[in-house]
């Protein structure tokens, strides 16, 4: 009976320990991992790119321009006053909202320029841009207005905002440029 209280004894210290070097070992990936906001900010710029392609059906479906300077100009205006309010600095809005847009055309003039040389043509009929594209999109920014506040601290101490492996690199580039400060550059 004491031989079986000793092993147990043992195997338990033995569990303890394995224990905690699992405790540690996750406690160091979450210090040196990804902060879940620069996760969060990420996932709201690559789910709001992820919009576009609907975008660019229609525009390519009712043979729409990408660029549309005085929507574009009104959307920046009104979305920088919503980041604002939201307490974010109205240069680093107006820089990211810019940003979003810029990067929004191109992955629009990207699929259209393949499109219009056959390649990936998208199928049916494209959901309606007023009616059901641009509330998602609304959406979509609202979400990216509030992770942006929440990565702000992080972007001003120059962390980096990892590319999701499903947007372009020069996509990625434009829809970060400005989000840090230009003392990170």
């Amino acid at each position: 009976m004491l031989v079986a209280c000793v092993k147990y004894r043992r195997m338990v210290t033995a569990m303890a320990v394995v224990g905690f070097f699992i405790l540690m070992l996750a406690a160091m990936s979450r210090a040196t991992g990804p902060d879940a906001r620069l996760l969060s900010l990420a996932h709201s710029i690559e789910a709001r790119l992820g919009v576009m392609r609907s975008v660019a059906h229609y525009k390519w479906e009712h043979h729409i321009a990408v660029e549309a300077p005085e929507r574009e100009a009104a959307v920046i205006k009104a979305t920088v006053a919503r980041a604002t309010e939201l307490g974010l600095d109205e240069q680093l809005a107006t820089h990211a909202v810019t940003a979003q847009m810029e990067a929004a055309k191109a992955v629009q003039r990207r699929l259209i320029a393949a499109w219009g040389q056959g390649k990936d043509l998208p199928e049916g009929h494209a959901p309606d841009l007023a009616r059901e594209i641009r509330p998602l999109i609304n959406d979509l920014t609202g979400n990216f207005l509030n992770a942006l506040k929440a990565a702000t601290p992080l972007l001003e101490s120059c962390a980096v905002l990892e590319r999701p492996i499903a947007v372009p690199p020069e996509v990625w580039a434009t829809a970060i440029a400005g989000l840090n400060p230009e003392a990170c550059d």
